[in-house]
């Protein structure tokens, strides 16, 4: 089961072959129900393919098959949070951050959640703690600039852009869709696309953050190179 769920992960995450991942995904589950990292991964596929209830149920049974898994909690709590129930959200990231204070990323998606609900000073203390710099230095500047600090923004962005600007393409795409600059997200969009950064796979379709760009043609076209679903 664990090695057809890391077949799946690279099929999903690199290759963006969607059907062959969720083959794998299915085939490590029907091994081993139990298998609580392939039922989280099958979970994100279907909420990517269209499928919000059906995802969020098996992420639902993986945090039920490993209840002290931060990562089963986290997934859930981000799967939540794209389909739009955020106080489910913030209660299952702020679950998985019990279990594990130092869990990369971790304080970065209570960090979104908490901008989509429209509580910017609270998302800025949670990306201040976010403990890897990779994931705190692209939450920061979305933080400064919802609380209308357009300078603390830029400053920050141009950091994260020094440091990791060929390792986090999409997030830096991000910060630019989300405060509005749409030429520039899809510059970096297309730098993601190149680098096949991971985060198109997981994200590009069910990001809420990305809510500026969608009904531009330039995201219609990349979801139709990434053959992921245009609706």
């Amino acid at each position: 089961a664990k090695a057809h769920f890391a077949l799946g992960l690279v099929q999903f995450s690199h290759d963006w072959n969607w059907a062959a991942a969720q083959a794998s995904f299915n085939r490590a589950i029907a091994l081993d129900p139990n298998e609580a990292k392939a039922l989280t991964a099958a979970g994100s596929m279907a909420q990517i393919l269209g499928h919000d209830a059906a995802g969020i149920e098996l992420c639902r049974q993986a945090v039920a098959n490993n209840p002290i898994g931060a990562y089963e909690r986290l997934s859930l709590g981000w799967n939540l949070a794209q389909a739009g129930q955020l106080d489910d959200a913030e209660r299952e990231i702020r679950a998985g951050l019990e279990l594990a204070p130092d869990f990369a990323n971790g304080w970065y998606f209570l960090g979104l959640t908490l901008l989509l609900k429209g509580q910017p000073q609270l998302a800025l203390k949670a990306m201040q703690r976010e403990p890897s710099e990779l994931w705190r230095l692209p939450g920061l500047p979305l933080a400064y600039y919802a609380l209308g600090q357009k300078q603390q923004s830029e400053a920050a962005l141009r950091e994260a852009k020094a440091k990791y600007a060929e390792t986090i393409p999409y997030q830096i795409a991000l910060v630019h869709a989300y405060r509005g600059e749409i030429d520039q997200a899809f510059e970096w969009l297309d730098r993601a696309y190149v680098a096949r950064d991971t985060g198109l796979a997981w994200y590009l379709k069910t990001d809420p953050l990305l809510a500026h760009i969608r009904g531009d043609a330039r995201y219609t076209a990349l979801l139709r190179k990434m053959k992921l679903p245009e609706g």
